[in-house]
């Protein structure tokens, strides 16, 4: 089936070649990456990897405008619906979320790098209670309690301040548990943050919620992280934002060892409004997806389109389309070719 045999899903390989640049270069991945790099490897593989679960199945989003639906449309808009009331609630608790992480760091920021300046600090009786290591690039500060207690770590980058972990547990097996974990701008503001971050012997690992800052606003949000030895790995909730908009919503991310990928549900959002949902996105080593269910929203979010087991690929768009649908001032009319 060629691009220009399927009606309503005529326009897609232009919309599909510009969604599969911005897949193809996922700048938020390769952001995270980056900022968590600079502190332990595990922890940054950890986050670095589920980042880049965020970009899993934007290939096929496909920035739908003229799709199709089906004789089961009442049952995928139930879900739709549900699954549109999860994305917005959440979208609104992660701003919450962001609000608080902000202004704690900006504290945090300015109390960790006074401590830094002051230098080392010694109890009465010889036990460390601050003790700074590393060299004249990279420095290290740690915070004991009297008892001898691990209290914080701190990472500082030429004497500026990169990144400070709380609520560390070290095991002697080399698998870690931090609380929370902040990384920082040279300026101070945030750049991301981390809540139950685990990290184990054989490098899998785990990140309960994860946030990555832009301009002062969160712009990735992922809950539910998950890494394994192979490489595979999950993440239960994503979003993305747009200039402090909802961009992107999905649910149940894997990815596997070879590189392939699932997406259970996948909202995509324009200006707030919904503009497509999927349903079973599966990506491949060949770079060939499918879609076992979307549905396309004109402005305002009104349905209009939808099709089932879609498939494509990466380099030539659009291969298969089983079903489609339009709605019309008569009801769903099928126009599969």
């Amino acid at each position: 089936m060629s691009v220009q045999s399927v009606g309503p899903f005529s326009n897609f390989k232009t919309n599909f070649n510009t969604t599969k640049q911005a897949a193809s270069n996922p700048q938020i991945a390769q952001d995270v990456a980056k900022d968590v790099s600079k502190n332990n490897k595990k922890t940054a593989a950890i986050i670095g990897g589920v980042a880049a679960l965020a970009i899993l199945g934007t290939g096929a989003l496909v920035a739908i405008k003229r799709h199709n639906i089906t004789s089961t449309i009442e049952s995928i808009m139930g879900n739709f619906r549900a699954t549109n009331e999860t994305a917005n609630a959440l979208a609104q608790n992660v701003q919450k979320q962001a609000d608080e992480a902000m202004e704690y760091a900006q504290k945090l920021f300015d109390e960790v790098t006074g401590l830094f300046k002051k230098g080392e600090e010694m109890a009465p009786d010889g036990t460390a209670l601050r003790r700074i290591t590393g060299d004249d690039t990279s420095k290290i500060m740690e915070e004991f309690s009297q008892d001898g207690t691990l209290l914080r770590r701190s990472e500082f980058i030429n004497d500026i301040l990169d990144n400070v972990e709380e609520g560390i547990e070290e095991f002697a097996d080399g698998s870690r548990k931090i609380a929370r974990r902040f990384g920082f701008f040279v300026d101070g503001t945030l750049t991301d943050y981390q809540e139950g971050i685990e990290t184990f012997a054989d490098e899998s690992g785990k990140v309960a919620k994860n946030i990555i800052f832009k301009d002062g606003k969160p712009c990735l949000y992922q809950e539910g992280c998950e890494t394994f030895a192979d490489e595979s790995g999950k993440v239960a909730k994503n979003v993305i934002f747009e200039d402090g908009k909802l961009s992107l919503y999905q649910e149940g991310i894997e990815t596997f060892a070879d590189k392939s990928g699932k997406v259970a549900k996948t909202i995509g959002f324009e200006e707030g409004k919904p503009s497509s949902y999927q349903e079973g996105c599966e990506t491949f080593t060949d770079l060939s997806g499918k879609i076992a269910r979307i549905i396309g929203f004109e402005e305002g979010g009104i349905p209009r389109q939808y099709a089932k087991g879609v498939e494509y690929h990466f380099d030539d768009g659009l291969r298969k389309i089983a079903k489609e649908f339009e709605l019309t001032d008569k009801g769903w009319r099928e126009v599969s070719k």
